[in-house]
């Protein structure tokens, strides 16, 4: 994957306290009619199935924020995540592009039933095939617009996303076939800006982004300045939870309609059926106007490595889980499991004594944790300074790996970064020019944190995350005699990048 190795010393963990401006209003789960040993058990079980255990680096819960009755009960970040920073919440950023073709069709300005050619008729193939003509504004929606597969690489290589996308070949009729399609996303984003002269973002910011006060909007666009829509926006679990809240309003806000609730009906209803498959898994519930079905009547916002919002239409509830992990049917296992009953006002059994004043000390005190031996060093002590040469065409393409330890950090500098790991505690530092987030290599802003958890006498396990991005990088080092092992991966990609080098 593009960017893989440049990011081994630099990725993802999250967010920190505070509330924004036009925040959500606040109370107790007790006050709500929850048990707080309920949303102490989620939380725990969430630990349990999520973090990391043994060799097996899968990523962790980051960060939740629960509502009841339109109040924030609960809320939470696992140190040295924060609450009040945005980070890139992938996919869940398609159900705002179906929000703002919501809002489209409310104004007139097109309708499910628009051919898509009819959006572009200076970037048609010269040749239209009748499974293109007959693709509508609905298909695209619904992620049934005729693909056998996602034709976004293609649509990259074409340079131009619009021509590559009609260009593509389409082997089934549109509205037959479901594909989860970001290029049909992108399509709508398109769209939207040619019906409105605006880009999805500008469009959005008056109808939907400042009246729930969701602030400082950050979407990535193309080189065209169309806002990719099936990706790239920016938000604090707050700002996700406005919008979820929002869903659950049926499109009112503050007393007043904002978006039909029509539309709001239709866009979370099954559109279409998925897979046909395990009727356990939240991805075989049915598929709306990019969003998705749940069990047990719900619906969510969804994105990569585990950005959920969702909707508890009969509880009056709506989970946001910022997580920064593959293990996707676990943490929504845990909502069913542990949650959902407390929201149903059913009793947590066996029996708990948890208070809302234990409850939010419990909450307080999270914090990401990895498997951890602490056991004397024999090669690598404190005080200690290795330098390490690595193979020509090693996987981390550098030459040198400088590591260094003073007792209360290690320093590794890898293909000229250095990168500081607090030994018990998170070290803060500086962001790393091009430091990737995911195959297209969207840039890291703001801070990067890395920590060092000794695995054995002469092992040691190097995470970095940042507060804005799921992505959570793994670097694990070995010493044996006058050589070290070193091993590199990320949380959503279990496979290894390895090398062994030699001490100078």
């Amino acid at each position: 994957m593009t960017g893989k190795i440049g990011m081994l010393f630099t990725a993802a963990v999250l967010l920190a306290g505070g509330c924004a401006t036009n925040s959500l209003e606040r109370s107790l789960p007790g006050e709500e009619g929850v048990d707080p040993a309920a949303v102490q058990a989620f939380v725990e079980s969430l630990e349990r199935k999520m973090m990391q255990s043994g060799d097996t680096l899968n990523g962790d819960p980051n960060a939740f924020m629960l509502l009841k009755n339109g109040k924030v009960i609960a809320e939470g970040a696992w140190a040295p995540c924060r609450l009040d920073a945005p980070r890139h919440v992938f996919s869940m950023s398609k159900s705002f592009t179906s929000t703002a073709v919501g809002f489209a069709v409310q104004e007139k300005r097109l309708t499910l039933e628009d051919p898509v050619i009819s959006f572009f008729p200076d970037k048609l193939p010269l040749q239209i095939s009748g499974h293109l003509a007959a693709m509508r504004v609905r298909d695209l929606l619904t992620m049934q617009s005729g693909h056998k597969s996602d034709p976004i690489g293609k649509m990259f290589e074409a340079k131009d996303l619009v021509r590559g996308f009609l260009g593509s070949e389409i082997e089934f009729k549109p509205g037959t076939h479901f594909v989860y399609n970001n290029g049909a996303t992108y399509m709508l984003s398109a769209i939207i800006t040619k019906v409105t002269g605006e880009s999805l973002r500008d469009y959005l910011t008056p109808r939907l982004f400042e009246p729930l006060g969701i602030e400082n909007v950050k979407w990535e666009a193309d080189d065209r300045g169309v806002n990719f829509g099936a990706w790239g926006l920016h938000l604090t679990p707050e700002d996700a939870a406005k919008f979820a809240q929002f869903c659950l309003n049926k499109g009112r806000w503050n007393g007043k309609q904002l978006l039909s609730e029509g539309w709001i009906n239709l866009a979370t209803a099954p559109q279409c059926n998925v897979v046909a498959g395990d009727d356990r898994s939240d991805w075989n519930q049915g598929y709306g106007f990019q969003f998705w079905r749940c069990r047990n009547g719900a619906f969510r916002a969804d994105g990569f490595l585990g950005q959920y919002a969702v909707v508890m239409e009969d509880e009056d509830a709506v989970l946001i889980m910022f997580n920064s992990s593959n293990r996707l049917q676990p943490a929504l296992d845990t909502v069913w499991e542990t949650l959902l009953p407390a929201l149903r006002g059913e009793p947590v059994r066996p029996e708990r004594k948890t208070t809302d004043a234990s409850l939010r000390t419990f909450l307080a005190g999270l914090t990401l944790s990895f498997p951890e031996k602490t056991v004397e060093p024999k090669l690598f002590r404190p005080g200690g300074k290795v330098s390490v040469s690595l193979p020509d065409d090693n996987p981390f393409h550098a030459e040198k790996l400088l590591l260094e330890h003073d007792g209360k950090q290690l320093r590794a500098t890898l293909n000229g970064y250095p990168m500081n790991f607090g030994i018990g505690s998170w070290a803060e530092n500086p962001a790393v020019p091009g430091a990737a987030d995911g195959e297209r290599s969207y840039p890291i802003e703001g801070p990067l944190f890395g920590r060092a958890f000794q695995q054995g006498a002469d092992e040691w396990l190097l995470v970095t995350v940042s507060p804005n991005s799921a992505i959570q990088n793994f670097f694990r080092f070995r010493f044996d005699g006058g050589t070290v092992a070193l091993e590199g991966r990320f949380n959503f990609d279990e496979t290894p990048v390895e090398t062994t080098g030699k001490i100078d």
